[in-house]
């Protein structure tokens, strides 16, 4: 796909800046290759004598539930705390009858309301055509088109988990651990199911990123469930390490540009840097991070609010990037740049100012759908 992606830019770029732009090209492909070699060989795990020295005391402290703690008072603000406790009934008609029906093992994907997919469904399979990817295969040698016309994105979009957090806020309103279990169950089984750096799941970083951040947050809100063991929460801790690893070394774009797809890297960055607070490369990840947003919504982000792609629908997922970057921000005391604040303000009124009188957004520029929360 990549070699693909160059020879179409070669083609809009004419020879003489194809020419000048040759060793990039190059240098890139190698690069790639190199990276999917080296991850389907060996890749950065979480190691549990660091897991011990960061988050227990010793080996008979619950180092499980101290994480989840550190997750719970980075990511959880006071407001959703305070929230569910004065308008539970407000809360749960929000919600509506979400949990049930994802318990019941039907997902709305991409426009389709209620498919039955099963309950855990199928992480690999386009429901429409009925194709089903290897979940075995390297991931940079899956096929985005097949001959049956599968669309990938449903696969990817049903495993963004943007669904997930309904589940989680069920458990919290409600006080019923089946809700806690059920997000518990389709996490450990996404996992279990989707082999690192192998399948249709791990082509895109910005999918993995949004994964990682719904994760993220429903387990601060199941922090109190008491539904996983010690070795479950591991295991769920070490695919998000591992994963935003993968992201890392995977980073969407160029010096030259960058899109919504880097945005939803390094939100996934951000957070497991939060998760992961303390550790040494988490405290990387938390630099680059910060310094990325910053600079993204000077380039990305018009003086009048709007993003530069010229999408309202991308210009709304961008905005929850960057707000999502905010509101932790400012709840784990990282000073955001006056310039950061402004763009965001602006991002806010442009969305307000989109809207037409019945207040739906109208469709103007590339719509794929795509949310981070639903």
């Amino acid at each position: 796909m990549k070699l693909k992606s160059y020879i179409s830019q070669s083609q809009s770029l004419g020879i003489l800046q194809t020419c000048k732009r040759m060793p990039y090209f190059i240098w890139n492909i190698l690069l790639t290759r190199f990276k999917h070699i080296r991850w389907s060989r060996c890749r950065p795990v979480l190691k549990q004598k660091l897991w011990k020295q960061m988050f227990g005391k010793n080996d008979k402290d619950c180092t499980g539930n101290l994480w989840f703690n550190n997750i719970r008072w980075a990511i959880l603000p006071n407001f959703v705390e305070n929230f569910s406790k004065q308008n539970r009934n407000e809360l749960l008609q929000s919600i509506y009858d979400h949990p049930d029906i994802i318990i019941s093992g039907k997902f709305s994907i991409l426009g389709c309301d209620n498919v039955q997919l099963g309950f855990p469904p199928d992480w690999h399979t386009d429901f429409k055509s009925g194709f089903r990817w290897n979940p075995y295969l390297v991931s940079w040698k899956v096929r985005a088109t097949t001959r049956q016309g599968a669309d990938l994105k449903v696969p990817w979009e049903l495993s963004r988990f943007n669904w997930i957090l309904p589940l989680a806020a069920a458990w919290r309103i409600k006080n019923e651990k089946q809700y806690a279990v059920a997000a518990k169950n389709l996490i450990l089984d996404w996992i279990d199911k989707n082999p690192v750096a192998r399948g249709v799941n791990w082509i895109c970083p910005m999918d993995i990123g949004m994964r990682i951040t719904n994760w993220i947050w429903a387990l601060a809100l199941l922090e109190d469930s008491n539904v996983f063991t010690e070795d479950e929460i591991f295991k769920i801790a070490s695919a998000i390490y591992t994963a935003s690893s993968y992201i890392m070394d995977h980073l969407e774009g160029s010096p030259s540009f960058r899109s919504n797809h880097y945005m939803g890297d390094i939100t996934g960055v951000f957070h497991s840097a939060l998760a992961f607070r303390g550790m040494k490369k988490a405290d990387k990840w938390m630099a680059f991070a910060t310094q990325a947003f910053e600079k993204e919504i000077s380039r990305q982000v018009l003086d009048d609010g709007g993003d530069f792609e010229g999408s309202i629908p991308y210009h709304r997922l961008v905005l929850e990037f960057f707000f999502l970057f905010a509101l932790l921000a400012k709840r784990n005391n990282i000073p955001l740049s006056d310039i950061f604040e402004r763009r965001l303000k602006n991002m806010f009124a442009f969305t307000r100012d989109s809207l037409r009188p019945d207040g739906e957004c109208p469709q103007i520029g590339d719509n794929d759908s795509g949310r981070q929360f639903v």
